[in-house]
């Protein structure tokens, strides 16, 4: 139902670029539909995502098959070199395998192109030492939420949504804006270890969604020039704060024997997420003392907020996803107090 006007949306945004426009179609009619063969005739290993199940099997032919439209197209239509072609083909099918993983049915005949679209714009202008760099934030991404996805609780969709989240972090604006998000993920994983939390929940995407409605609008701030690198990052930093926080409490109040504790859920998120990004910024920091305090006062008051709201909150679990997301935000914008 939405093939053709993905298919429109793409052609207008490649603005007469016949490879922005081909290969996110190729990747759409060819990826896509062997991912699907695959998957429903031979896949044996199932992860959750959505509303449903994929399979390992049809995500992996959906990267083969990416990475195959990518390079071919661009190396025998002379786009780009050998070498070129290689790097791009692998960052694209490897994102564009998360994409389709992520995506739910019907929903990923206008996630696919659009995304992957998105990724080839910024891949394809890329030297090679840029292209190498990239490749090596996600591997590096992949890994570690490999590692972690044994003790995690969230499912194999919101795993995908993890990484497609540190990795846009740090394309999008700077490599350093990924040690947030990657700090709240440790957090997250130690924490459900430690309690033993893996069985007992299902974290779905919008967990992962929550967490990027606080990331994301900083580092597209700063890759715009809306805001300086060193606004966006404290603010970044200050959103993965307070949502470290609100995760902790609202951990606390499900677990037997557990007490709420604002100003150790504040202050855990504060040493957890915050730190891991304000480091990068230890030579404005006498700026920055000012809103610090405030930032720790009003996520101690969010998080008071926030455990009044879960309890009285009747409605389905994304709901407070979406709350938590939009507290973190909020809070974020603290930042704008720094003096220039």
């Amino acid at each position: 139902m939405l093939f053709a006007p993905a298919v429109a949306v793409v052609f207008a945004l490649a603005d007469g670029d016949r490879f922005l426009y081909l290969i996110p179609i190729l990747i759409l009619t060819i990826a896509d539909a062997a991912g699907a063969v695959v998957g429903t005739r031979w896949g044996r290993q199932f992860y959750s995502s959505g509303g449903g199940f994929k399979t390992i099997e049809g995500s992996m032919i959906v990267l083969l098959t990416a990475f195959l439209c990518g390079f071919l197209t661009l190396l025998f239509g002379g786009r780009a070199d050998v070498l070129h072609s290689l790097w791009i083909g692998l960052i694209l099918g490897t994102l564009a395998m998360m994409v389709e993983g992520i995506s739910d049915r019907g929903f990923d005949n206008i996630v696919i192109p659009v995304g992957c679209y998105m990724i080839l714009e910024r891949l394809i202008v890329l030297d090679m030492p840029s292209l190498m760099g990239r490749f090596v934030v996600l591997l590096v991404l992949v890994i570690l939420v490999l590692i972690g996805s044994r003790w995690s609780t969230l499912n194999g969709g919101a795993l995908l949504g993890s990484v497609l989240l540190g990795y846009g972090c740090a394309v999008i604006a700077d490599w350093r804006f990924a040690f947030p998000p990657v700090a709240v993920f440790f957090f997250h994983v130690i924490t459900t270890r430690k309690h033993k939390l893996t069985d007992k929940y299902d974290h779905r995407l919008d967990a992962v969604i929550s967490l990027a409605t606080g990331c994301l609008p900083w580092a597209i701030a700063a890759e715009s020039g809306i805001v300086g690198f060193s606004t966006a990052l404290a603010g970044l930093t200050f959103a993965m704060g307070a949502h470290v926080a609100m995760i902790d409490s609202a951990t606390r109040a499900c677990l037997p024997g557990y007490v709420i504790t604002p100003i150790r859920s504040t202050l855990k998120g504060w040493l957890i997420a915050s730190v891991s990004g304000l480091i990068w910024l230890w030579l404005d920091f006498e700026k920055l003392v000012i809103p610090m305090i405030f930032v720790v006062l009003c996520i101690w008051l969010t998080v008071i907020l926030f455990s009044k709201i879960r309890v009285w909150y009747r409605g389905h679990i994304t709901g407070l996803w979406v709350i938590e997301g939009c507290l973190a935000l909020v809070i974020s914008t603290l930042v704008f107090f720094v003096p220039s």
